[in-house]
């Protein structure tokens, strides 16, 4: 440490995701010396990026939704956001037989039309008729306050796709609950899922670039050493890594059954063809009998990933938990399955159910993300004793997605 760094504030990072990159620009605009430690040898955690010939590969997440800080990060590391395009406005849940935009009969949407001006009501005036009670699972909230039609059609495929777990055990209050909060009115530019022209994971290098030009020095391969703690009790230390790994480096944290899940991405690149769905992707509810949570159409998402067609298949969670811990080749033998029963309920026949792929990726995250679920919700309930210097960042902690990631990483800083 130089004689200039001694004067300052210390601070070390544990995790260079998007919740220590958060957390160390925050710490760097509040004037700490700040270190960050990560034992992979990039940053982005399990966000990368990959250009094949053929486009882009996203590892993980393809996009993350606006918001107002992530678009003056996005303008001071100087990687401009991009919105989707027009044609990914078309989203798809299965229901039966097919993928359809609009996944509620006729008479159910006039069956739900009364319980949406009620819940709309009690939600302006009466909010606790309609807030998710004490463990209480996304199911029963949504048919209590919503209607089952619309919980099993709409709202739990919705859910599943974005948080892979159990329908059964979800949390409402940890999904739903936060809808209740007010919010300021957002004064950025742009609106819903956004990302960068080259993808998501050179977002997370050139975020690592600017930090490291601002003087935040970053150890990769490197593993934290618990000693520091006590070694350096003026030093704060923000545990930024994954629920697992948090568990691993703090004994005693009241997330013993709490549980993580894995993750697995196939992504596929097929010459283009008119026939194909053109849209966002589709959800496969858990009815469905789809071995896959769902489909992105990434030549419909965003400028300049691919000019042939791409679609990424992501298999893993709750329902997929057996499935995706074997091994590459049953999990994409799986997903061509579930791509020949798609194509064939669009009515496509002949050899474009045939063709071979261009080129096939495949990607596995264990413990990629915390299970939403009642056991979580009762563990965030209890009281997390910490020692003054030592502080928690991360998704398992309520905060979902990226925006909201980075959202809290300031407000933590900040406090």
């Amino acid at each position: 440490m130089s004689a200039q760094e001694k004067g300052k504030k210390q601070a070390v990072v544990i995790g260079a995701g998007v919740s220590g990159l958060s957390t160390a620009h925050a710490l760097l605009e509040k004037g700490y010396t700040v270190r960050v430690i990560d034992r992979m040898n990039r940053p982005g955690g399990i966000i990368s990026t990959e250009r094949t010939p053929y486009g882009l590969v996203e590892s993980a997440a393809n996009a993350c939704i606006a918001s107002d800080r992530m678009e003056a990060i996005s303008a001071q590391i100087g990687v401009p956001l991009l919105p989707l395009k027009k044609e990914a406005r078309a989203r798809y849940i299965w229901r039966e037989t097919r993928p359809t935009r609009m996944p509620l009969t006729f008479r159910e949407i006039l069956d739900f039309i009364p319980r949406l001006i009620r819940f709309l009501f009690l939600k302006s005036f009466k909010p606790a008729r309609v807030l998710p009670e004490r463990r209480e699972s996304v199911r029963n909230w949504g048919t209590r306050v919503l209607g089952a039609p619309i919980t099993e059609r709409l709202l739990l495929p919705a859910l599943q796709g974005i948080y892979a777990g159990s329908s059964e055990t979800l949390s409402a209050n940890i999904i739903i609950g936060p809808l209740f909060h007010k919010k300021p009115k957002r004064k950025g530019r742009l609106k819903g899922s956004v990302a960068p022209q080259d993808g998501m994971g050179a977002w997370m290098i050139r975020w690592k670039e600017y930090l490291s030009s601002q003087g935040v020095e970053f150890q990769f391969g490197a593993e934290f050493k618990k000693e520091e703690i006590a070694q350096f009790p003026d030093t704060k230390f923000y545990f930024c890594g994954s629920l697992g790994e948090t568990k691993k480096l703090i004994p005693g944290l009241p997330f013993e059954k709490a549980q993580t899940l894995t993750l697995s991405t196939v992504t596929i690149f097929y010459k283009p063809d008119p026939q194909y769905l053109k849209g966002f992707g589709v959800l496969f509810p858990e009815d469905s009998r789809f071995e896959s949570l769902g489909v992105l159409f990434n030549d419909c998402t965003f400028p300049g990933r691919t000019d042939v067609r791409s679609e990424t298949w992501i298999v893993g969670g709750i329902r997929g938990k057996q499935l995706v811990e074997k091994d590459s080749s049953e999990i994409i033998s799986a997903v061509k399955g579930d791509r020949l029963r798609l194509l064939e309920s669009l009515g496509i026949k002949g050899s474009l159910l045939e063709v071979e792929p261009l080129e096939i990726k495949f990607n596995r995250w264990k413990d990629a993300v915390p299970h939403c679920d009642l056991d979580l919700e009762a563990a965030l309930q209890e009281k997390i004793e910490l020692p003054p210097n030592l502080f928690l960042i991360g998704n398992y902690l309520g905060k979902l997605g990226m925006a909201k990631i980075v959202d809290y990483a300031f407000e933590v800083v900040g406090k």
